[in-house]
């Protein structure tokens, strides 16, 4: 499925683009990196998402030929944890990293303002570096937050399993709608 120059997704692609080159600077810059085989943040977590979120999950698992079946969704290898984790995945432990949750992006790369409204960074207590004083921190987590909400605003967010599962659902129908009918006048906007 594709996505038109308006729809959410193409916003989120881009915050997405803008965002893992923030990062790597960041991390080049303060010698940051996830241990690698480490995953322990998706042991216990399990990501909220929005709706473009979850559309770009679903989208990129059935560009991938994932086998799917839509009950199946909401279901991970450790309870409690994420559902797109894998414990003998790759190096990311991640079913879908490349289109991975805002979220994700963020945890132990991103800065937050503290009650005095000064900039910190507080890396995940598994990374082995201390970030040296001086480094700029160029990624706030409130501001890449607030960027995601007005693509998605006022719209409710799901845990990833959930959210993923419905998308996969909407598009789906959509794809058969058209299929069925090519005339219809279903866009990929609708939804």
């Amino acid at each position: 499925m594709t996505f038109g120059s308006e729809h959410p997704v193409t916003g989120l692609r881009a915050l997405y683009d803008e965002l893992d080159e923030k990062i790597a600077a960041f991390s080049r810059s303060a010698g940051l990196h996830c241990p690698e085989g480490c995953g322990t943040c998706c042991e216990t977590f399990i990501p909220e998402v929005t709706r473009p979120e979850s559309e770009l999950i679903a989208s990129y698992l059935l560009t991938i030929g994932q086998s799917l079946t839509i009950d199946s969704w909401g279901k991970g290898e450790i309870p409690g944890g994420c559902p797109f984790y894998k414990i003998h995945g790759d190096p990311y432990h991640c079913g879908i990293y490349q289109v991975r949750p805002l979220i994700c992006r963020l945890f132990g790369y991103a800065g937050s303002r503290d009650k005095n409204g000064k900039l910190r960074f507080r890396p995940c207590r598994h990374m082995p570096v201390i970030v040296p004083e001086g480094t700029d921190i160029t990624v706030e987590m409130t501001v890449y937050g607030r960027r995601l909400e007005d693509l998605s605003p006022g719209g409710p967010k799901e845990s990833v399993g959930e959210g993923v599962k419905n998308s996969l659902s909407r598009i789906l129908l959509i794809n058969r709608l058209q299929t069925e009918n090519p005339a219809s006048g279903i866009s990929e906007s609708t939804g």
